[in-house]
């Protein structure tokens, strides 16, 4: 069963992700990657990945420069190039690739994700300086050791300077609309304290609302119905939670929109059928050891709505 909280903090793949030296996959002396890499086992494991090839018969559709595109969004193009050269540095840090089209379509993912980032940064009037990347490209250089060391290290991990500094630039613009996003959490957020009752049959969840309704004990009910493991034994108790915490999107709407006592449902999640009731409800600090989790949680959630109200055309065959 999957859990309904979140309860640890999940290392964000994504293009959220800060560009730094030290974490790509080649080392600042090394010479250009090539197709091996040493797995678990200390075998060495040859990645075949084939570039992708637009058919001869199905061309990619062009953008407006004239250049060929593999995804629109809201009209903006992604264009095959930087998709191409995305795949390639995507590669020289892999040891297996056992689904080709898969890995393709998790790079495309990634490139339609910042591209959706960078619109919001417009529209949120979020900028950054040509002047912070400069100072970043610096630090990067002494980092290095020296420019010879950093052009070899760009070579290695397939950039040219201008495609490092793009990415740099995505990076930085990324951070700080993560941060409008995410805002101050080291205060008080609202807080909900709730209990639930998880059936795969949505006319049980109906017979238990009435039930409980009707005097039914909630806790007996939890435990002898419910489908969710962590919880049933203890009276279906969700304890307290951030609105972002909670995994299921449309359990959260009704836990943080819902009276005091309430009993609410059914309520339709990927898991099935939940019957929730609020127990208490008030702000809260957040505690220290959340705060990661939560603020991961609640920039994923912005991102997954921002992806679910966008208008993306893949063309990736």
């Amino acid at each position: 069963m999957k859990a309904i909280v979140r309860t640890i903090t999940l290392c964000m793949a994504s293009a959220a992700a800060v560009i730094l030296i030290t974490a790509c996959g080649a080392p600042v002396e090394g010479s250009a990657s090539n197709s091996n890499n040493v797995n678990a086992s200390g075998q060495v494991a040859t990645l075949i990945v084939t570039p992708f090839s637009p058919s001869d018969t199905d061309p990619l559709p062009t953008g407006d420069a004239g250049e060929a595109i593999v995804a629109r969004v809201n009209g903006e193009g992604v264009t095959l190039e930087n998709f191409q050269r995305a795949l390639e540095r995507s590669e020289q840090q892999m040891v297996t690739i056992p689904d080709i089209t898969a890995f393709q379509e998790s790079v495309l993912d990634l490139l339609i994700e910042q591209t959706l980032i960078n619109q919001q940064a417009a529209q949120r009037s979020i900028a950054v300086s040509d002047d912070e990347i400069n100072a970043e490209i610096q630090s990067n250089i002494a980092l290095a050791g020296s420019p010879e060391a950093w052009q070899r290290w760009l070579a290695a991990n397939y950039y040219t300077e201008a495609e490092f500094r793009g990415t740099l630039y995505d990076a930085l613009l990324t951070a700080r609309v993560r941060d409008a996003i995410i805002g101050d959490i080291s205060g008080s957020v609202p807080h909900v304290h709730a209990r639930h009752i998880l059936v795969t049959d949505e006319a049980l969840a109906v017979e238990l609302i009435s039930r409980i309704q009707n005097g039914e004990d909630f806790t007996a009910l939890a435990a002898q119905y419910s489908r969710d493991e962590t919880t049933k034994n203890t009276g279906g108790d969700l304890g307290w939670f951030a609105e972002d915490e909670l995994l299921q999107p449309a359990l959260a709407y009704s836990a943080f929109n819902s009276n005091m006592q309430e009993i609410i449902g059914p309520v339709h999640s990927e898991l099935g059928y939940h019957v929730l009731q609020i127990l208490e409800r008030e702000d809260r600090p957040v505690d220290e050891s959340r705060r990661a989790t939560l603020s991961e949680a609640r920039f994923t959630n912005w991102l997954t709505d921002l992806l679910g109200s966008a208008v993306v055309e893949r063309y990736l065959r």
